[in-house]
Parts: C-alpha cells; structure tokens; sequence
C-alpha cells in the first residue's frame, strides 16, 4: 500500500478541482461513445506531466478506485469484467512507465479499440 503522505503533496493535480476528474459525474455511460472515451482520456492529461503518476496509480490499484481518472487512467464504473482488467493492466503499467505520455498513448488506443468491440457486440 502507498502512503499518500509523502507523495500527495508533489502531485500535478494538487489545488485542482477533484470534481474534474469524476467520471461518473463528467462522463455517463457504461461503455463510453468514441466522443465519450476521449473526453474520460482528456481529465487524465494533466497526469503525463505528474512527478508522482506512478506512486498514483499504484494507489489506484491498491484502492480500487472506480468513476475516476487516477494515475492517468480513467476507472470506469459499473464496467464489464474484461473492460476491468484493462484498467487494472493500464494502471499497472502507469505505476512503473518511465515515459507517462506514451504510455497513457498506448493504453487509451487500447481502450477505444476495446470499447469499439463492446459496441459492435451489443449491436450484434
């Protein structure tokens, strides 16, 4: 488990408005829009450039947060079992990336691949 207390105070999003990075109340649905992933990708940006995005994510992880963006990833609520693990495997990797931004870049293309397949199931 992290200790907030010695990372917190050196993360990008400090003073912010945690309300920006509130999914459920920003972003609605359960399998996001093409429109709606990137808005949920958007909230995270501030955390490509976060001193403690690992040291996040890994909190993340360990608090199982949902219907939020957290170490530059946004946790969906109510998400399906495999949209789940992609979340997971995302904030794994932003807990030990060396280069934020690429990272995030990988995992988003990832998600809209995934919530594009979830889509054309439920048309199906």
């Amino acid at each position: 488990m992290t200790d907030r207390t010695r990372w917190l105070p050196r993360a990008a999003c400090l003073g912010s408005d945690p309300g920006d990075f509130d999914i459920i109340t920003n972003v609605t649905a359960t399998v996001p829009t093409p429109t709606r992933m990137d808005r949920m990708w958007d909230q995270g940006t501030i955390c490509e450039s976060c001193p403690v995005v690992r040291e996040c994510a890994a909190d993340a992880l360990d608090q199982r947060d949902i219907g939020i963006v957290r170490g530059g990833v946004p946790v969906v609520a109510n998400g399906s079992m495999a949209w789940r693990q992609m979340e997971r495997a995302a904030l794994t990797a932003m807990s030990v990336t060396d280069s934020p931004a690429e990272t995030r870049r990988v995992w988003r293309a990832a998600a809209q691949r995934a919530a594009a397949k979830i889509r054309a199931e439920r048309a199906a």
